[in-house]
């Protein structure tokens, strides 16, 4: 049974401006005209480990500047208002947006934050699963970080996959399948959207840029970009990224002077070293 009214998207497009359900409260809001997609994929980013996902779709958004048509809501986030630009607020919510590719046609997705439980967790992808399948979606790409506990040179991008064939199409592009990486799998939404896309029959990818997981890093992102660039000819363009990640190295040298400083300052002196060396 279906957790949103069936034909949600043919309720928005016949003029309603609001669906909206109870128990958990639910509230989708129409922005702009519901599009007819072409063979639509769909990408989404959502706060995560080392805000890799997040930062990799909303550069991406940010670069093709895609057309928002529909805001989610749920009682299920956390109960706050985001303060954007200027100080104005806006009540946290999960924002759709749509682009014309050249061949075929893309939605984005982009969310302030995650449910908390697992049970929300599922309620909230279940959601999102139907609104997509109500828009012609049947391709689901989803974005995060593996953390590694240390920063990596060039990061690697990790794989998950709804079936081989689609694992082997982004094997071209370097990213590794492994049995045993990511150690205890995907968690939150951007594994759900796979597993339960899946069951759904939905086709899809989760791919995770590696990261210390201490800091938000564009540098992960930047690997993902590359790839969703070539693999879905979306000519985004890398300069900003790379200016961002210009900035992230200048902090990362500065941690590390830091760290170094205060290593020093506390080492302890040889002698007192040697004398209690037996001590473990």
């Amino acid at each position: 049974m279906p957790i949103i009214p069936e034909g949600l998207i043919r309720s928005l497009r016949k003029g309603e401006k609001y669906v909206v359900s109870e128990n958990p409260i639910i509230i989708i809001e129409k922005v702009d005209d519901i599009p007819d997609l072409i063979n639509p994929v769909f990408m989404e980013g959502l706060p995560g480990i080392g805000y890799v996902g997040y930062t990799t779709t909303s550069y991406i958004v940010k670069s093709l500047n895609p057309k928002v048509f529909l805001k989610l809501y749920m009682s299920i986030l956390p109960a706050q208002v985001s303060i954007r630009n200027n100080g104005l607020a806006e009540l946290i919510s999960y924002t759709f947006y749509y682009y014309k590719g050249k061949a075929r046609d893309f939605v984005f997705m982009l969310g302030d934050a995650q449910p908390a439980n697992p049970q929300d967790q599922y309620l909230a992808t279940l959601l999102i699963l139907e609104i997509l399948k109500e828009l012609g979606v049947r391709e689901i790409v989803t974005v995060g970080g593996y953390g590694k506990g240390t920063q990596p040179e060039r990061p690697k991008v990790y794989g998950a996959a709804t079936d081989a064939e689609f694992a082997e199409m982004f094997s071209k592009y370097g990213v590794v399948f492994s049995n045993t990486e990511p150690e205890g799998g995907i968690i939150g939404i951007t594994g759900l959207l796979i597993g339960l896309g899946k069951l759904m029959g939905f086709r899809g990818v989760c791919l995770m840029g590696e990261t210390s997981g201490m800091f938000r890093d564009p540098k992960a992102a930047r690997e993902i970009v590359k790839i969703l660039n070539e693999h879905y000819m979306l000519d985004v363009d890398m300069s900003g990224l790379e200016k961002m990640i210009m900035e992230f190295e200048k902090f990362l040298n500065v941690v590390s002077e830091i760290s170094s400083t205060e290593e020093k300052k506390f080492k302890p002196e040889k002698r007192f070293t040697e004398e209690f060396r037996y001590i473990r």
